[in-house]
């Protein structure tokens, strides 16, 4: 059930696309300009990408990194950016041992040159995010990570030698194949071996759905890649579902009873001043500097071609 301007057509076929018609009694805002709207849903970016190219789509709202230097040749002026909700980080698994000591994951997170990343695999189409919600909504504040997302290879591996190293010397982050991220992956896994001489193997999962099952039953050894877009323009919808205790995105475990303690209080506040006030709350906050948050690299996604959705798991592009 809902109340937007478009409506079902038939039925959702599984894996391969989902159409929707203008519902005409729509009365909450402008009408809908087009008529229907297929979706389809594409298991490889770069096979979506060689079909908007072939005119076979009109819209996609992801491509692959491969081409972010050709793209706007290729599509001309239907190459288009915006600003986005989105931004995608690596998590630590908070039920695997080898990740338990803060100095840890820590060091993982300052071995990390996430503006490299950004320059080489990205080609500045992105931007490094170093808090933990995304500028386009108010509350918003610079380097709210501090220390702990600061690129400092020297620093990250005196820490690590510090907390007694990692088990085996080795490990492995995670990412669903379908999503086009084995190139930003690689590059951190590469940035780790170089930085703190760990053996980093990227392992990529065939579908997001996939990934998250096995990350929720606690079957997932290592860290693994999460990304978010927001649902509503607001503080909370990052807040709560990422980071407060058994949020519904929470699946590497985060938990701090002050936080969640502000993150309520903030849902209860009278007026949107007062909410932001709490949820930019010191105590409990997954704050500066603050080495048990469970993200070691996020990256807020800008680019876009067209008009962008405003979800990114809608068909068109996958996880």
């Amino acid at each position: 059930m809902g109340q937007g301007p478009f409506q079902m057509d038939g039925k959702w076929n599984h894996d391969k696309f989902v159409k929707v018609k203008a519902y005409p009694d729509y009365k909450l805002g402008d009408k809908p300009k087009v008529d229907s709207v297929e979706f389809r849903i594409f298991q490889d970016q770069n096979t979506a990408y060689n079909d908007l190219l072939a005119n076979n789509l009109d819209i996609v709202d992801q491509i692959p990194t491969e081409v972010m230097g050709t793209a706007p040749g290729e599509l001309g002026d239907r190459f288009k950016t915006s600003q986005a909700s989105t931004f995608q980080f690596v998590a630590f698994p908070t039920y695997d041992k080898k990740y338990s000591d803060a100095r840890v994951r820590k060091a993982i997170s300052m071995a990390i040159d996430r503006d490299e990343i950004i320059k080489v695999v990205f080609q500045d189409s992105q931007s490094s995010a170093r808090s933990f919600v995304s500028p386009v909504v108010g509350g918003y504040r610079e380097d709210t990570c501090g220390e702990a997302c600061k690129f400092d290879p020297a620093a990250a591996k005196k820490l690590l030698a510090e907390a007694g190293g990692i088990e085996g010397n080795k490990i492995n982050i995670g990412h669903n194949a379908d999503g086009g991220h084995e190139q930003w992956i690689n590059a951190t896994c590469d940035q780790l071996k170089k930085n703190l001489g760990l053996d980093c193997v990227s392992q990529a999962v065939p579908k997001f759905a996939e990934l998250l099952t096995q990350v929720e039953n606690k079957k997932f050894s290592g860290m693994f890649r999460m990304g978010w877009i927001m649902d509503y323009p607001s503080m909370e919808n990052y807040l709560g579902p990422l980071y407060s205790t058994g949020g519904s995105s929470n699946y590497y475990g985060y938990s701090n009873k002050d936080f969640d303690r502000l993150l309520q209080e903030g849902r209860e506040a009278k007026t949107e001043a007062e909410a932001i006030q709490k949820w930019q709350g010191r105590r409990g906050h997954p704050r500066q500097g603050h080495a048990g948050d469970p993200a070691a690299l996020r990256q807020e996604r800008l680019r876009s071609l067209d008009q962008r959705q405003e979800r990114r798991d809608e068909p068109v592009q996958p996880g």
